[in-house]
């Protein structure tokens, strides 16, 4: 598995990871639309890159069912799931081909866990994901092709 995810590394121009466990919001004074919108480029020139970013940042907001929140929100007044819609949309304005993602529905609420496994099966039809969890069951639907792992190391194909 290691080389695979090597290889796509090579060929892909973004990689990006999600870990839910190490979910940081960067300040508690900043609006949902300053934390998708952190580190953009705001000097002479960037204008046009920051358009880009605007149309991706609807399609990304869109697509994790984040559409009639309001961007100047306080993301830390968010609940759990919607603040793990809030950092994958963080991820999905990049536009990466492989999005890794460790334990995505940990510590959620069984409806928030819904919600997220949903939208990680409509992202899928979008681009790549590699899921690590321990509960295979909830993400069955999910996945094309699954495997136990020990000390790091790819064991033996599970079945779905």
């Amino acid at each position: 598995m290691c080389s695979d995810i090597v290889m796509m590394v090579k060929r892909s121009s973004l990689l990006n990871l999600y870990n839910p466990k190490e979910l940081t919001l960067f300040s508690s004074f900043l609006r949902v639309l300053d934390e998708v919108t952190f580190g953009w480029p705001r000097q002479k020139g960037g204008l046009q890159l920051r358009e880009l970013l605007a149309s991706r940042l609807q399609k990304a907001i869109t697509s994790v069912g984040l559409t009639g929140m309001s961007l100047d929100k306080d993301p830390h007044s968010l609940s759990g799931g919607y603040k793990r819609r809030l950092a994958l949309a963080i991820q999905l304005v990049q536009t990466p081909n492989l999005l890794i993602l460790d334990e995505p529905l940990a510590g959620l609420d069984w409806k928030a866990r819904a919600d997220v496994a949903k939208l990680l099966k409509n992202l899928k039809k979008e681009l790549t994901l590699l899921v690590v969890s321990h509960d295979l069951k909830e993400l069955a639907s999910l996945v094309d092709q699954s495997w136990r792992m020990e000390m790091g190391l790819k064991r033996e194909p599970l079945p779905i």
